[in-house]
């Protein structure tokens, strides 16, 4: 069930003893409920996020913005045919060298690709870039909290009080109780295990990836 980010800033505020938010004030919970779901974005693949891109013809492909882990690359050379999208094959480095000993392949579609620490290596050099011809999947973490009163908390619903959890402690230590904040911290951590269960669990809450607002893209360099 989809729930507010303001919801759950209540249920933190009340639990740090402040329902009224005077000691920590609205303008800090944002920063706290972006830092809370930035956190749990980083420890687990939870937030997916599907991109249409240009399919470069030199085969390099930028990272998208906020990116935490790629999952999946899918290509086509005519994209306005929605079946002629194939997905490629990831390789991993001692793969990627081999098929590189025999050179890039020339004025053909792409089949593989390898992640390195610049780019997106797809396998194949073309004449041209193929307009909206690349959709990646990828998990990555969230955009600032700007208005929680119309932001649904995008994290899985098994997640709600681990991330109520997380904004309380960072609630603690803004309201300088850094030793209380140190304690919720740790019953924070010992969850780990807990957590990482239902997220590999997928079949528990599944939530379909997230998509741009139309004409919006999270890609560095693209238009």
């Amino acid at each position: 069930m989809a729930v507010l980010i303001s919801w759950c800033i209540d249920a933190a505020a009340r639990q740090i003893g402040d329902p009224n938010k005077q000691r920590v004030i609205l303008p800090q919970w944002l920063d706290i409920a972006t830092l809370a779901l930035t956190d749990i974005c980083t420890k687990y693949d939870v937030l997916k996020y599907e991109e249409e891109c240009d399919l470069p013809a030199d085969g390099l492909l930028t990272y998208p913005e906020q990116l935490v882990s790629l999952h999946e690359v899918w290509v086509s050379l005519t994209p306005t045919v929605e079946s002629s999208f194939y997905k490629l094959d990831e390789k991993f480095r001692d793969e990627w060298n081999q098929i590189m000993l025999g050179g890039i392949p020339a004025s053909e579609s792409p089949q593989v690709y390898f992640s390195d620490k610049d780019y997106i290596r797809l396998g194949s050099l073309m004449t041209a870039d193929v307009v909206d011809g690349c959709r990646v999947s990828y998990y990555a973490t969230p955009d600032p909290v700007l208005d929680p009163s119309t932001t649904n908390m995008p994290l899985p619903d098994h997640m709600r009080s681990y991330f109520v959890q997380r904004m309380v402690v960072y609630a603690l230590f803004a309201d300088e109780r850094d030793a209380l904040a140190r304690e919720e911290d740790a019953l924070w951590q010992a969850r780990e295990d807990e957590v990482r269960r239902k997220v590999d669990h997928r079949s528990s809450d599944r939530r379909e990836s997230l998509r741009p607002a139309s004409g919006q893209r999270r890609y560095r360099g693209m238009a």
